[in-house]
């Protein structure tokens, strides 16, 4: 009878642990699976952008206004000043959508991770 009960015991607590193992066994199998996904997201982003002009825009839309000052021209640096001056009444959802497509082109997702927290 008290063989009975240990065994009983045993096998309870056999099964609780191999429950146990299992469930840790899966959670780690699945944040593999989560970190390849994240992994693999980020190779095809590297390998589209070979053949994508974005990078090069974005650079040139963004170094443009400061070139834009160095050229002698009275015209041009007062509608350079124009846009400066326009750029504070832009809506906060345009700078969201901007700031995304910026972060998307160059590849700093770490940097939406941190704003987003």
């Amino acid at each position: 009878m008290i063989g009975a009960i240990i065994t009983g015991i045993t096998s309870l607590a056999t099964g609780w642990m191999e429950d146990k193992r299992a469930k840790s066994k899966a959670k780690a199998e699945h944040e593999i699976k989560q970190l390849a996904a994240v992994t693999d997201y980020d190779t095809e982003a590297l390998r589209q952008k070979q053949h994508s002009w974005s990078d090069e825009y974005l650079l040139l839309v963004h170094t443009f206004p400061w070139w834009g000052y160095i050229i002698p021209s009275e015209g041009l640096t007062e509608r350079l000043d124009l846009l400066w001056n326009k750029m504070d009444t832009i809506p906060q959802s345009w700078w969201v959508i901007y700031g995304g497509m910026v972060i998307s082109t160059f590849g700093l997702r770490f940097m939406a991770k941190k704003i987003i927290k």
